[in-house]
């Protein structure tokens, strides 16, 4: 495998720890302009709410608002707002919910108070010497703040409003005290709002509007407003436009044609849609640049890895919001090839629905799965929203979360054995490569798992377990006559895989014969690379709960 072909001064502008926008900006780093978006949203007295999924830049959006209102256009030279923008500079309070310590509700308070005392001293340093008492708390902090400051144009940026919520869950007596300073807070900034010029607030999940957000309902939730389904997250245009230098690179790297990298792009990392009405979808930010990083790497699921199970996602699997009902729904989506390739929805709501008001341990699991990113939206029509899955690597990531939720784990021994697998494709050592699927499949289900009434449950879980990094592999391949089972390809070897399953009522030999028909007729595989093509029809075995048989196409 050919290392990179970029220039090492070139990869580094890819941007991919990087959320402090001035930073970004000063290191030449690549910023995608949003900043029409941006400056729509700041060139009015406004209070705006956000709800976007983990890594997708809601803290690189805060950092440019605050540049902006401090700054000016300093940081904005060549960018579209560079020549909108006229308006003065601004007093900017901003506060990251999220780095506040949560061991106990004392700290978080405790954090809050010092976060807000240095936020406000730092652009107002005559308050330094403002007098404190051992009663003051966040919330009495801000109304005292806001009486002695005379300008009507304050900004206020709040990141991870929920974070502090999330994060002490299950602990209900430590979420619910954290809940209640959180709301004398919000209330005290919605008593005080004329004194802001702007507020913008940010965060995952909106599961806590009945008791916070109903104190703070001044906010314009522009969640799912059609203008804004781009503000976060990559277009496909602009994924051309900043980054064909980098596809480029991959598709040198990985020995492929650069329209086949555009390709795999789309379906692993595409087809994010925030808006029911809007006419685009949007690229996972983190998983892009983290594969144009690394190409050699393959298109690796890097947005679970990154730690997309949040907290509230957690308790509901583990705590005591454990219910059938999610597993059942996991289930269902996973056994269901349609939902899982997302050309079918996974459930229809009402645009009501959307906006739900619930508690933490009563949120429907379609709306959780949506505000945490598994889910995306499709329009229906003007009164419902079709709900699916974005793309493969949420697919996969759903498939993890149901192997978390069950405890189920591939051991060392067999993520070793793994390693060896493009070695066994390129001397077509079936036994061992169907062995090896056995184990994957014995290790990961459970017992009482009906994933073995349904082939294409077990390629899936076969398909996600298979390290990226070890070959180029693809599912529901399409070509003129169908869509082929899965395909994995080392530098040498094309493999193409065509699972079928035998039941009481078809054979074995019944089930093999079919596959081998259907691999024929449908002509799958066909190539003009130089790879070596190996066909073979494994068959899944409902009674024996296992692959027993398989046979090589010619």
């Amino acid at each position: 495998m050919l290392r990179q072909t970029l220039p090492v001064s070139m990869l580094e502008r890819l941007s991919l720890s990087s959320s402090n926008f001035h930073a970004l900006r000063a290191l030449n780093q690549i910023y995608i302009d949003k900043t029409d978006n941006i400056g729509d949203l700041a060139q009015v007295r406004g209070r705006f709410f956000l709800s976007r999924p983990r890594r997708f830049g809601k803290t690189l959006l805060l950092s440019t608002f605050a540049s902006l209102f401090a700054n000016g256009i300093a940081d904005f030279a060549g960018l579209h707002l560079e020549n909108r923008w006229k308006e003065e500079a601004f007093p900017v309070i901003s506060l990251n919910f999220a780095s506040f310590r949560r061991e106990s509700a004392e700290a978080f308070r405790d954090g809050l108070f010092c976060a807000l005392q240095r936020a406000f001293t730092n652009v107002f340093p005559h308050l330094a010497g403002f007098p404190l008492t051992n009663k003051d708390t966040p919330d009495s902090l801000l109304a005292r703040y806001c009486v002695s400051i005379q300008t009507l144009n304050l900004v206020m940026l709040i990141d991870e409003y929920d974070a502090p919520i999330i994060h002490s869950l299950p602990d209900e007596q430590k979420a619910q005290s954290i809940l209640d300073s959180l709301s004398a807070f919000f209330n005290t900034l919605k008593e005080f709002s004329w004194k802001f010029r702007f507020i913008f607030i940010t965060g995952i999940t909106r599961v806590s509007h009945v008791s916070l957000f109903s104190d703070v309902n001044f906010l314009e939730d522009i969640s799912f407003n059609k203008e804004y389904n781009h503000l976060l997250g990559i277009t496909e245009e602009e994924l051309h436009r900043y980054f064909d230098p980098y596809i480029r690179n991959a598709a040198t790297v990985l020995h492929l044609p650069v329209e086949d990298v555009y390709r795999r792009l789309k379906a692993r990392y595409d087809g994010y849609q925030f808006s029911p009405d809007a006419q685009d979808t949007v690229y996972n930010p983190w998983s892009v640049l983290k594969f144009l990083r690394k190409p050699e790497h393959h298109f690796e699921n890097y947005w679970y890895d990154s730690g997309c199970v949040p907290s509230i996602l957690q308790n509901y699997i583990t705590g005591k919001n454990h219910n059938s009902n999610f597993f059942f729904s996991l289930e269902s989506v996973i056994q269901d090839k349609e939902i899982l390739s997302g050309r079918k929805r996974a459930i229809s709501l009402s645009r009501n629905e959307l906006k739900i008001k619930s508690n933490t341990d009563t949120i429907p699991y379609s709306i959780l799965l949506l505000q945490t990113g598994y889910y995306t939206l499709r329009y229906e029509n003007k009164t419902s929203v079709s709900i699916c899955l974005p793309n493969e690597e949420v697919a996969e990531s759903l498939i993890l979360l149901y192997l978390q939720s069950k405890n189920r784990k591939l051991s060392i021994d067999t993520r070793n054995a793994l390693d060896t697998l493009p070695q066994l494709i390129d001397s077509s050592d079936l036994p061992k490569i169907v062995e090896l699927f056995n184990i994957i499949l014995t290790e990961s289900l459970t017992p009482s798992s009906n994933a073995f009434t349904n082939e294409n449950t077990i390629r899936d879980i076969i398909y996600m377990l298979i390290p990226d990094a070890l070959v180029f592999k693809a599912r529901e391949v399409p070509n003129a006559h169908g869509f082929s089972d899965m395909e994995l390809q080392t530098p040498k070897t094309q493999l193409i895989i065509e699972f079928k399953r035998s039941y009481p009522g078809k054979s074995v030999n019944t089930a093999l014969e079919e596959g081998i028909k259907q691999m024929r007729s449908r002509r799958y595989g066909r190539t003009l690379t130089k790879q070596r093509l190996l066909r073979v029809v494994i068959v899944l075995s409902t009674s024996d709960r296992a692959l027993v048989a398989w046979d090589v196409v010619n």
